[in-house]
């Protein structure tokens, strides 16, 4: 059996989606139960705006790791962690991955200027995406949320998950250690894996993550583990919460052999750390945010603009 190779979260999950209907022909795979899923409106994201596909065989969305279920009212255990946008090509197989540092500093409405991350404990998905959408000009209409326990419970399920751990990582209240090299980790320390940024900050996290996420996948679709697939299924249906519609998610499956590592673009929003008032920041490029986004998501600019115009708000 050929490696299938990673191309992005929402493929997994979309692999799994398909794989669900074939054991069980049970259709609606990734709906979460009205009482639990966030209802987003158009209206929602933007003054006159439809959530609606740019292009049929294009979808772009934002994929978001959150690690808390948002019983409490505390900020910090109610953050999108993971900030990425996707954007999948049925077409030509490419997927473009660009990862959002979690501390930006980015205007969130009716709030002021805060972390991005904060903008889920705020106002949930809605507001993280219109915030999105208000900072960098792009027409996003569709999310992908993720528990980072699915993490967990996946990684365990399928027995471990082998990574380049790239520096000595220690937990004691866990009782997490790790050394620098390539090792099998179990779901309790490859969650603590993906989080982990103390010696090399957001950034290197950013990668660590995408890293595990490729990993994952090619160990998930070993023969070995393809028999496991009904349990990944059931942890999916409990722990990932989306708006993309099934039909799209079908449709995504339909194409999925086309893709490949080589086909699959990472970048991430540059930008510098920075403390004001004693609070860890970054502070992005704009320059460089613009070209990216101009490069990657010129399909999507708000307005029209095309590119032409400058996709950040000024007077940030």
């Amino acid at each position: 059996m050929k490696k299938r190779l990673f191309i992005t979260l929402l493929v997994s999950v979309i692999v799994f989606s398909f794989a669900y209907i074939i054991f069980t022909n049970y259709l609606d795979v990734l709906t979460v139960s009205k009482g639990s899923r966030e209802v987003i409106t158009g209206a929602d994201l933007g003054e006159g705006n439809e959530i609606k596909q740019v292009k049929d065989y294009e979808i772009l969305f934002l994929l978001t790791g959150v690690d808390h279920n948002g019983e409490d009212q505390d900020k910090e255990k109610d953050r999108t962690d993971t900030l990425m946008l996707v954007k999948v090509d049925t077409k030509d197989g490419t997927v473009d991955l660009i990862s959002i540092p979690r501390d930006s500093m980015v205007p969130i409405e009716g709030y002021g200027e805060d972390k991005i991350n904060h903008a889920h404990h705020f106002g949930g998905m809605a507001l993280t995406m219109r915030t999105i959408r208000n900072y960098f000009g792009i027409d996003l209409d569709y999310y992908v949320k993720v528990s980072f326990e699915a993490v967990r419970e996946i990684v365990d399920a399928m027995g471990g998950v082998k990574v380049n751990v790239p520096v000595q990582i220690i937990e004691n209240q866990t009782g997490i250690y790790l050394e620098p090299g390539e090792q099998v980790l179990n779901g309790k320390e490859a969650l603590y894996f993906a989080r982990y940024r103390e010696s090399y900050g957001d950034f290197g996290r950013m990668e660590s993550q995408q890293h595990l996420m490729k990993r994952i996948m090619e160990q998930m679709l070993k023969p070995e583990n393809i028999s496991k697939i009904p349990g990944f299924i059931k942890t999916y249906m409990t722990r990932v919460e989306t708006n993309i519609p099934m039909s799209t998610m079908l449709s995504l499956a339909a194409s999925a052999s086309k893709f490949s590592t080589d086909r699959m673009n990472n970048t991430t929003f540059p930008g510098e750390g920075e403390y004001i008032d004693g609070i860890s920041y970054v502070i992005l490029d704009k320059d460089g945010v613009d070209t990216i986004i101009k490069d990657k998501l010129s399909d999507y600019l708000l307005d029209g603009n095309e590119g032409e115009e400058e996709t950040i708000n000024e007077g940030e």
